[in-house]
């Protein structure tokens, strides 16, 4: 099946049951699927939850009341161009589309803009590694974590603004990016440079 909705409701043996969670591993796999539709009940999507799902493109928009991303979660969904992720998202886990380097021969992620919402604090290791068509980032103003190679192999953007409230940024979060020319630290704080 290419698009999938998911229903905010479900009805198991005559019971009805809100949808909250997509499952670790959910939909792994699913190279058919082109698009996803995710219920506004859903507050959590599990890790590798959409792993692998080649086939997934255009924007993804995370639903308003999702708080956790977990790791691997769009790994390999390397047709996405879009990621719109909310304010309501408090962290982003490991390798949530990343873990493709630029010197590896598998095709790379077409990640064109990514805006990440004023919740979110931390952003985990190898988060959007090897997304090389990366052009727009946004970082938010409450980030203070920015892991390991969370960006390294990203050679399309120029420049990034770290938000004052960064307190520590993790080995060679902007290795491999060819074309960055522009790191703007607001804040005094970091304990690592990058």
């Amino acid at each position: 099946q290419s698009e999938i909705v998911i229903p905010e409701k479900v009805n198991y043996s005559g019971v009805e049951y809100t949808v909250t969670e997509i499952g670790y591993h959910a939909f792994e796999s699913c190279d058919a699927l082109t698009s996803i539709t995710i219920p506004n009940s859903v507050t959590s999507i599990g890790g590798s939850a959409f792993e692998g799902c080649t086939g997934l493109t255009g924007e993804l928009v995370i639903p308003d009341n999702v708080t956790t991303i977990g790791e691997n979660a769009f790994a390999e969904a390397r047709h996405v161009e879009t990621i719109i992720i909310p304010d309501s998202v408090t962290a982003i886990g490991k390798k949530i589309m990343g873990n493709v380097y630029t010197w590896n021969d598998e095709p790379k992620p077409q990640l064109k803009k990514l805006v990440i919402g004023n919740g979110v604090s931390e952003i985990g290791e190898e988060a959007f590694s090897g997304c090389s068509s990366l052009t727009t980032i946004t970082l938010p103003d409450n980030l203070s974590y920015i892991g390991k190679n969370a960006f390294v192999g990203c050679s399309s953007f120029s420049s990034i603004i770290i938000p004052a409230n960064v307190t520590f940024v993790g080995d060679q979060i902007f290795s491999d990016c060819t074309n960055l020319q522009s790191i703007i630290l607001l804040g005094d704080n970091v304990s690592k440079n990058c």
